[in-house]
């Protein structure tokens, strides 16, 4: 978290006005080349690729642990966040909120949700292997 914290501070006091949504300064012609192509690097591999890698992850978890088959499994952790995210991101109220709120709730959906879904998947795994013996 501190480090998080010391590079959001930096990256506010490089520039003198910036925006809320840094990564736009990051990729307009106000900044060098190297920076656009980082920043643009930064867009399509970390936040692009983070999504369905995340996806991925929570489809196997709940299909290995027993929690669902694999066709509700794909429905559970592709068809309902993208479906959720697509509907919430209409128009500028929502987006208003979402920033706002994004803090706190990414905070929980990307550094707890993955590891509580493999402890219930974990868990369902152990009660069928023990049923099993």
């Amino acid at each position: 978290t501190l480090l998080y914290a010391a590079v959001g501070y930096l990256g506010a006091r490089a520039f003198a006005d910036a925006p809320e949504n840094m990564l736009s300064m990051l990729l307009s012609p106000r900044v060098g080349l190297p920076t656009r192509l980082c920043a643009t690097l930064f867009g399509v591999l970390i936040v692009g690729l983070g999504v369905p890698i995340f996806c991925v992850m929570m489809r196997y978890n709940l299909v290995n642990g027993g929690l669902c088959g694999e066709p509700w499994a794909h429905v559970w952790s592709s068809a309902v966040p993208f479906g959720t995210a697509w509907m919430l991101y209409q128009g500028n109220v929502m987006l208003k909120l979402l920033a706002y709120s994004g803090i706190v709730l990414n905070g929980f959906i990307d550094f707890l949700m993955p590891g509580l879904v493999t402890l219930v998947s974990l868990g369902a795994a152990h009660r069928t292997l023990q049923a099993a013996a």
